[in-house]
Parts: structure tokens; C-alpha cells; sequence
């Protein structure tokens, strides 16, 4: 599944808190501050037809409680981390370029607990596999 291997990926770049991915949505409210959820949503249409998809993925980043700054500077790592490497990149399958739709991460809410979150969402462009 392409989000579970974008969370291996994006902690291999160096993104140490729990990144939680399709399905486990339920565990956010579970884990105590920090906290990554990525979600894979319908992104846009085929390229060269059965070669490339383009999916795109939410991605939502929940700071530490007591601290605003924490989930903004997450936002950011997780972001320099899809925009900074060049691609072709091999995120469990090959992807030929990351955009952003919508611009930089931006503040969505705060949380029950007062954690602030950012979201920000990615278009991939990705050889065709089952995501």
C-alpha cells in the first residue's frame, strides 16, 4: 500500500514520530503529542495511459501538547522531506515528481487537547500499481 511505504520513506528521512497511515486513523486520538496521518485520497487523472497515476495523500501533522510551534515545524520537516529529494524516487514504487496542491502546509485546527494541527496534501506522480 503506497502509504505505508511513504511513512517508511519518511522515516527514513528523518521523521521520528509515529506516522500513522490508511486504516489507523482510530490510533491518532490514542498517542499521547506528535503525530503524522497520512491518507490517500483520489489525487488526479492518469498519465500516458497504464503507465503513470497520480495519486495524492493528505497529510496531517499534530504537535506536542504546550507547545504551537511543534506541529508547524513537523509540518515542515515532512514537507522538505517530499520536496527535497530529486526525483525519480523509489517510495515503494517509482515516483517521477511530488507537488504540492494548495500550497505550503497550512494551520487546519486545534485538536480536544489543545495540539495544534497542519495539513498540507501531495500529488505524486507514480509509475501505475494498486494504491
Amino acid at each position: 500500500m503506497f502509504t505505508a511505504d511513504l511513512a517508511t520513506f519518511l522515516t527514513a528521512t528523518g521523521v521520528t514520530v509515529p506516522i500513522l497511515s490508511d486504516g489507523e486513523q482510530e490510533l491518532v486520538n490514542q498517542l499521547e503529542d506528535e503525530v503524522v496521518l497520512l491518507t490517500l485520497s483520489g489525487g488526479s487523472h492518469e498519465l500516458m495511459e497504464r503507465t503513470f497515476d497520480t495519486p495524492s495523500v493528505q497529510i496531517m501533522c499534530r504537535g506536542a501538547q504546550n507547545d504551537p510551534a511543534s506541529a508547524e515545524t513537523l509540518a515542515y520537516q515532512v514537507d522538505e522531506a517530499l520536496l527535497g529529494p530529486i526525483c525519480p524516487v523509489d517510495i515503494g514504487t517509482r515516483v517521477i515528481a511530488i507537488t504540492r496542491t494548495g500550497g505550503p502546509p497550512r494551520f487546519l485546527n486545534y485538536d480536544t487537547a489543545r495540539r495544534r494541527v497542519f495539513v498540507c496534501t501531495y500529488l505524486f506522480t507514480a509509475a501505475r500499481t494498486s494504491f
